[in-house]
C-alpha cells in the first residue's frame, strides 16, 4: 500500500514539474533544434509520470512477497548510509578517494558476482567524473588529505 501511496506522489510530483517547466523561456540555444532551457526539466517531468505510471500498473499486477521486502529495505539502508558516510567524508577525504570508495560499495552491494572488474569499472567511472566535471566543466571539487 505505501509503495502505492509513494508511486502516486512521484505521479503527482511530475505533473507538478511538467505544468512548472512550461514557465521557463525556451530559447533555443541549439541552433534551431529546440533545446532551451526548458527541455531538460520537462524531459525529467516526463519520465517521473511514464514510469511512476508503469510502476503503479506492475504493483497492481504483482503479488506480495514479504521477503523481497525486507531484502530491498536492508539494501536500500546500506546504500543510505554509505550516502551520508560519502558526504561526511567528501571534505575530508577528497572528492577522489570518497567517490572511489562510494561506488566501490555500492557496486559490491549490488553485483551479484563479485569480481575485481567491478573494482576497475568503480575506478574508470570516478576518473570519467572526475575528468568531465573538474577538468572539463570547471566545477570545483572537494579536496581532502588525498587529492
Amino acid at each position: 500500500m505505501a509503495e502505492k501511496i509513494a508511486t502516486g506522489i512521484f505521479f503527482v510530483l511530475g505533473v507538478i514539474w511538467l505544468v512548472m517547466s512550461f514557465s521557463l523561456a525556451s530559447n533555443n540555444f541549439g541552433g534551431g533544434m529546440g533545446l532551451g532551457p526548458d527541455f531538460f526539466p520537462r524531459m525529467l517531468a516526463l519520465m517521473m509520470i511514464i514510469f511512476s505510471t508503469v510502476h503503479f500498473f506492475k504493483l497492481m499486477k504483482s503479488p506480495k512477497e514479504e521477503e523481497i521486502k525486507i531484502k530491498i529495505f536492508r539494501l536500500s539502508a546500506y546504500i543510505f548510509a554509505a550516502c551520508v558516510a560519502y558526504l561526511a567524508l567528501v571534505g575530508l577525504l577528497g572528492y577522489i578517494v570518497t567517490t572511489f570508495l562510494y561506488i566501490s560499495f555500492t557496486v559490491y552491494l549490488i553485483s551479484h558476482k563479485k569480481s575485481m572488474m567491478d573494482m576497475v569499472a568503480a575506478l574508470v567511472a570516478t576518473l570519467c567524473l572526475y575528468g568531465v566535471f573538474h577538468l572539463l566543466l570547471h566545477v570545483p571539487l572537494p579536496e581532502g588529505f588525498f587529492i
